[in-house]
């Protein structure tokens, strides 16, 4: 009993200060954060591994590819390692570092599997996301497809010159396959100028005048204009490379 002599009650319960409720949330906060932290790190850390090992792989790829002689050609090999590379790392690789594994797979799958290897090809050369001058690389090994094709005569109207960009050049062409091909060798040096698309320019006038001897003297020398215009611009070109278009871009 009190004092007053009543009865005394059950004592109260003790309740969390408010200071105290605070102090638990921001204990609770920061070890929240430091988990998220060391999550983030440790998925950072891995994805960069994984990167790291994708240059390298990607590295040894163009060594393989750059390196292909008479005495070492395995062109089943380079395509199926290319093939897996870019399988094995999905939108790891930069578009100019993606594109050139691309065009080096395409390439050399058009060896052994020449309407696939050609379809790559294609799909770098028309795609914007990816460098000017890869883009002119994959039209100029195109162009390497159509002259040395020998199995297929159809080749250029049922697999080249197939898809709106590539049968827009036959199409404006007339059906004139030689023409469309001088106008795909003027998409590649308007992508980004070199010597061999400038020398197939060169090419095509200068067998248009020899084809056509009864061609009007003033279009005879419109095209030699154009055939030596092309010739010196090749000539200008000559032994440049593409800018570090091999290096992997960090």
């Amino acid at each position: 009993k009190t004092r007053s002599g009543e009865a005394a009650g059950p004592k109260p319960q003790t309740q969390i200060r408010p200071v105290t409720k605070k102090a638990v949330l921001i204990a609770l906060i920061v070890a929240l954060f430091f988990v998220g932290s060391g999550i983030y790190y440790y998925v950072s850390y891995q994805k960069e591994t994984i990167r790291q090992a994708a240059l390298v792989d990607y590295q040894k790829a163009v060594q393989g590819f750059t390196t292909l002689t008479r005495d070492n050609v395995d062109f089943y090999k380079a395509s199926k390692d290319l093939e897996e590379l870019l399988q094995q790392y999905p939108d790891m690789f930069s578009p100019r570092d993606e594109a050139f594994a691309k065009v080096m797979w395409g390439d050399s799958l058009s060896e052994i599997n020449r309407v696939k290897g050609t379809e790559i090809l294609k799909d770098v050369a028309r795609d914007p996301k990816y460098p000017n001058g890869t883009r002119a690389l994959a039209i100029n090994y195109i162009v390497n497809d159509y002259e040395l094709d020998f199995i297929n005569p159809n080749f250029a109207e049922e697999t080249l010159f197939t898809g709106e960009e590539f049968a827009r050049l036959l199409s404006d062409a007339g059906g004139d396959e030689n023409l469309a091909i001088r106008k795909l060798n003027e998409w590649s040096v308007a992508l980004s100028p070199s010597a061999v698309a400038s020398y197939r320019i060169a090419k095509w006038y200068a067998s248009q005048i020899y084809l056509n001897q009864d061609m009007p003297d003033s279009k005879r020398k419109e095209y030699f204009e154009k055939m030596n215009e092309h010739v010196t611009a090749g000539d200008q070109l000559w032994g440049q490379q593409y800018v570090d278009i091999a290096t992997p871009q960090r």
